[in-house]
């Protein structure tokens, strides 16, 4: 006679009462198992590294962009300051070196007009100073100033 499941007490196993395990129940993890678990921890540590690599790039990509959009943000305003003290008041061009975020900046500003009478267009494209190719700018940034 079987005794009922719930006579069988607190069995953490799952057997049944009165039954022995087998050598399968017994055994734990076949290999291939161990082996799918192992290749989809490899997978989700490749993939977490990519994903990891890809956002320090971004970083200092963006920190770069950031600091030369100061730079050109400061040569405009410096313009805007040497036409309002009377020293600058013609279009023309001007380059020069500056300090950035423990970076030297090489950028050059042209001053044109624009089609208001009213108004120049002041562009500073800015480059590492270490580059000294004029083909590829960490950044241009195009601004209007009064004409005086």
């Amino acid at each position: 006679m079987t005794r009922p499941l719930w006579a069988c007490g607190n069995n953490s196993a799952g057997w049944r009462c009165g039954r022995v395990p087998t050598r399968r129940q017994r055994a734990g993890f076949s290999l291939v198992e161990v082996l799918l678990a192992l290749f989809l921890v490899a997978m989700v540590i490749g993939i977490a590294s990519e994903v990891t690599g890809n956002s320090v790039r971004n970083m200092r990509s963006l920190k770069e962009s950031t600091f030369a959009r100061w730079v050109a943000l400061n040569q405009i305003e410096r313009y805007k300051m040497d036409i309002a003290q009377g020293a600058i008041a013609s279009p023309g061009a001007d380059s020069g070196e500056a300090a950035m975020g423990k970076v030297k900046w090489r950028w050059l500003r042209e001053v044109s007009n624009s089609s208001s009478d009213t108004l120049f267009e002041v562009r500073v494209t800015v480059f590492r100073a270490d580059d000294s190719s004029e083909d590829d700018p960490v950044i241009m940034l195009k601004g209007y100033v009064p004409a005086s």
